[in-house]
């Protein structure tokens, strides 16, 4: 489990009290108060016969738990894999700012994603619950928020046979949300950015090392090429262990 998402949860957890809400003036941070509608996923079979493999004018994204990825967002549309749908209701499109998260609990932890504008034209199918804002929720406590969702705290409100253990809206209405705490989100933000920009260095490491001798005769320039990208890898990550060396 990547470090983020263990001090994420441990941070949130300290400034949550579950169940039922108090009486302090942190109400608002009532599940419920929070988030107005929660709806299930449509239910479409895969290989439903109105379902198609190819994007066309019109036509809307679904997705499955398989796009949540587990740091927060939907994966990037794939048009080798993606399924699309025309004729699909209004009431039923993501709108950005929803947050869907994963019914069906087979972990000890929830699945979690915000929809972006990018994300759009799109509708969950499935065991995933939408959760609709009352209305906008500031970028930073949202960060808290998505962190403390896909935790063991809520993914222990599941119930059920094991291996598939469900979420229920009625347990999560009473549940209290992180309060907002600009501190924590700016820390959680440095993770998840450090942890986003290392994994594209370790991308380009591991794309450059699997390409090199696809043309099987290397040309000048190419070498060079992957000679000055190893020099400037190599560089970030003796940064980097001098920074923790120095602690």
């Amino acid at each position: 489990m990547p470090d983020s998402e263990v001090n994420g949860a441990r941070l949130c957890k300290k400034r949550l009290v579950e169940g039922a809400p108090s009486n302090r003036s942190d109400a608002e941070t009532v599940f419920s108060a929070v988030f107005g509608t929660v709806r299930r996923g449509l239910a479409i079979a895969l290989l439903d016969p109105g379902n198609q493999t190819t994007v066309s004018p019109g036509a809307t994204r679904l997705l499955w738990l398989k796009h949540i990825d587990r740091y927060g967002t939907v994966v990037e549309r794939d048009d080798g894999l993606d399924v699309w749908r025309h004729g699909v209701r209004q009431k039923h499109l993501l709108k950005a700012g929803d947050v869907l998260l994963s019914e069906v609990v087979t972990a000890d932890r929830p699945k979690c994603a915000l929809v972006r504008e990018e994300d759009l034209p799109a509708a969950a199918v499935g065991s995933i619950l939408v959760l609709s804002p009352v209305r906008a929720v500031a970028t930073e406590h949202m960060q808290l928020i998505l962190t403390f969702l896909r935790s063991p705290a809520v993914g222990k409100l599941a119930t059920g046979a094991t291996g598939r253990r469900r979420l229920h809206s009625a347990t999560l209405a009473s549940l209290n949300l992180p309060q907002p705490d600009d501190e924590l989100s700016a820390a959680l933000h440095d993770l998840e950015l450090s942890r986003s920009r290392m994994k594209t260095w370790a991308d380009d490491a591991a794309y450059l090392t699997r390409t090199a001798l696809d043309d099987g005769v290397i040309s000048s320039k190419k070498r060079q090429s992957i000679i000055d990208a190893a020099a400037v890898l190599r560089l970030r990550c003796e940064a980097a262990a001098a920074v923790d060396t120095a602690k």
